[in-house]
């Protein structure tokens, strides 16, 4: 499922965005970003009481889910996925692993059934 984390697979040091064109390939991934982003971000929940977010951030942050930071800087979900994902150190941008759409996880599912009914 997500496993190696989020935050190891973006710092992999194997190649040009190795990390996140691996995760990219996984169904998994995009629907777990999604529905974080949806649990976390979008809605009331328990992530909204600051307490939760402390007691919670080393896991959080691993999972790409800076908590913290989204709510310090009134972070909006937008721009492409890729520079979400990447961050912005220079910035102070954490990487983030909130998906703010499905279309990307839809056109995944198209492409590996068509592949699926070709072999």
């Amino acid at each position: 499922g997500v496993q190696p984390s989020f935050t190891s697979m973006m710092e992999a040091k194997t190649g040009p965005e190795i990390g996140a064109r691996i995760m990219a390939l996984s169904p998994m991934r995009w629907a777990f970003g999604r529905l974080l982003y949806d649990h976390t971000v979008l809605k009331q929940s328990v992530y909204t009481n600051s307490m939760v977010r402390l007691l919670a951030k080393g896991k959080l942050d691993d999972l790409g889910m800076p908590l913290e930071w989204i709510h310090a800087n009134n972070w909006t979900c937008g721009g492409s996925c890729q520079a979400r994902w990447n961050g912005n150190a220079e910035h102070g941008v954490p990487s983030i692993s909130f998906v703010c759409n499905i279309t990307q996880l839809i056109l995944l599912g198209i492409y590996y059934r068509a592949v699926a009914l070709l072999c």
